[in-house]
């Protein structure tokens, strides 16, 4: 396998971006004492990092199995019934800060009631007997990054400054805390409204991994709108080694599907070479990205 590092990745950078302006990748890499051309380089790489996310995708749907399996038989179609309903509830248009004109004034909001989320969100973690990560208040000068390079500036866009994370030992637990979030809390007289979720439990992303992202407005913030993440503690023990793979990915350009789509394609017209991939003792030609399977326990 070739050794993955940083000046490694910057080689393999310049030449993706190369093969992207659709010029010829004339570079070449030394590794070892074999010399490899451009695209020779870029199709063993590419093979490599497919196999191993293929391989944590394999693992994530292990373990999403395995959980439904605990959870016994409809336990999966409950909760996908139950974040069916937080997504139905998604507000129309573009989600933002109200009434927000300055990083400046979200920054004050954020830190004066990051407080009391984190209390709210502690609590229904406790109700599930979930392990709780309040995350910090994001720093100024990141808000406002990311605002300019996502959002044109509008900093009203920014809807993760005040962050926490809750994560399940199982199904049962899951479930319990979207139907606490699907009821709004009920623990005040005025509900907590949910008025973002994406389910990527029903909907996994491709390479498996699982989650729910929510965004939510606590009572009593101003119209604060915070970041909720919901997690099964058995995927999300799996995230930071995949997490390595994806990176990699993302720093050469290629965390979209698309984008592997054209990637591919434009290293497949290059006639001087094939992507191949060694696979016990012979040679497999490259297969395109998988696509995502649902293990359901109900069936």
């Amino acid at each position: 396998r070739i050794p993955i590092s940083a000046p490694f990745i910057t080689a393999v950078t310049i030449i993706v971006k190369k093969s992207f302006d659709m010029s010829t990748a004339t570079a070449s890499l030394t590794i070892g004492h074999t010399k490899l051309g451009a695209t020779t380089m870029l199709g063993r790489v590419y093979n490599d990092m497919s196999a191993d996310e293929a391989a944590f995708k394999d693992q994530f749907d292990a373990v999403w199995a395995k959980l439904c399996t605990d959870a016994g038989p409809g336990a999966d179609t409950a909760l996908f019934a139950l974040l069916e309903a937080l997504v139905q509830q998604n507000q129309a248009g573009t989600v933002a800060q109200d009434g927000i004109q300055s990083v400046t004034q979200l920054m004050e909001l954020s830190h004066r009631h990051n407080k009391h989320v984190q209390s709210v969100f502690k609590r229904i973690a406790d109700e599930c007997d979930a392990e709780y990560h309040a995350g910090p208040v994001k720093d100024l000068k990141r808000v406002q990054a990311k605002a300019d390079t996502d959002y044109e500036g509008d900093v009203a866009r920014v809807v993760d400054t005040v962050r926490a994370s809750i994560i399940f030992r199982d199904l049962a637990g899951l479930t319990k805390g979207a139907s606490i979030l699907l009821a709004g809390d009920g623990a005040s007289e005025v509900p907590l409204q949910v008025i973002r979720t994406k389910d990527r439990i029903t909907h996994p992303l491709d390479s498996g991994y699982r989650d729910v992202l929510m965004n939510v407005v606590v009572p009593s913030t101003d119209g604060l709108v915070v970041e909720l993440q919901l997690h099964l503690r058995e995927i999300v023990s799996i995230k930071p080694a995949q997490h390595k793979v994806y990176s990699l990915f993302r720093v050469l350009g290629l965390d979209q599907r698309d984008k592997r789509g054209k990637f591919t394609a434009r290293l497949r017209e290059d006639q001087d070479s094939k992507i191949w991939s060694r696979a016990g003792d012979g040679y497999h030609q490259y297969t395109p990205p998988f696509a995502p399977t649902l293990p359901s326990c109900s069936s």
